[in-house]
């Protein structure tokens, strides 16, 4: 960032980190969490440590009939 922008403001941001996707007796479960896991808590150490605001997200799919992810997630 040049010295001429504005105010830097960082944080970190943890987008779908959920156990359907990393229990490894979840039907969806993906392989490489057990490498992603252990990075993303590195992050949010390192946020932590710094005061930097995490935000983590989930998706939450609607269970009605027509739904794509539902469907594609069932």
């Amino acid at each position: 960032m040049n010295s001429k922008s504005k105010t830097f403001h960082p944080a970190l941001l943890v987008l779908d980190c959920q156990n359907y996707f990393l229990d490894p007796t979840s039907p969806k479960y993906l392989s490489d969490s057990k490498s992603i896991v252990p990075r993303i808590n590195r992050l949010v150490e390192m946020a932590d440590a710094r005061n930097w605001p995490i935000v983590f997200t989930t998706h939450r799919a609607p269970s009605k009939r027509g739904n794509l992810m539902a469907e594609r997630y069932s």
